[in-house]
């Protein structure tokens, strides 16, 4: 996250570097300096250009950035999610959602682990009492699915 914040400081200050050099430009027009007119004019686009591809940069970040938060909520919210079931509410394949979220982790944004079976589950998730798997939050029968144990009040 750190980087979103860095390429925003550059492009706010290429870009506003660039408007001070384009003020400076026309008051060096107004007063008929054109030696003085012609560098504040090179110096706004020397500024200008970096600016607009910082901006862009940024923008890909942030965009990256709400991604990832979108999937770990959705993965939050099921409490074990599979890359299948993941993909499906994303509309991108499984190998996709699985990397998607293993970056999510990885980053931060999901506070949960990969199980032996290769599901995601939440750090919140719930759990079974008897044998402490972690069960799904839609489950709504009042048994465990890996040791069939009950579950007051299902999932």
């Amino acid at each position: 996250m750190r980087r979103v914040r860095l390429y925003r400081i550059l492009t706010l200050f290429c870009l506003w570097a660039s408007g001070a050099a384009a003020v400076l430009m026309v008051a060096a027009i107004v007063l008929s300096r054109l030696f003085e007119a012609s560098a504040a004019g090179l110096c706004a686009a020397l500024f200008f250009v970096p600016g607009l591809l910082f901006f862009r940069y940024w923008r890909q970040l942030y965009a990256r950035d709400l991604a990832l938060a979108h999937a770990a909520t959705l993965a939050e919210e099921a409490g074990v999610t599979d890359g299948k079931a993941l993909g499906a509410q994303l509309e991108v394949s499984e190998a996709d959602a699985a990397k998607i979220l293993r970056t999510a982790i990885r980053e931060g944004h999901f506070q949960g682990e990969v199980d032996k079976r290769g599901r995601f589950v939440a750090a919140t998730a719930p759990r079974c009492p008897a044998c402490g798997a972690a069960i799904p939050r839609s489950t709504k029968a009042g048994a465990c699915p890996s040791c069939g144990a009950a579950i007051p009040g299902g999932a």
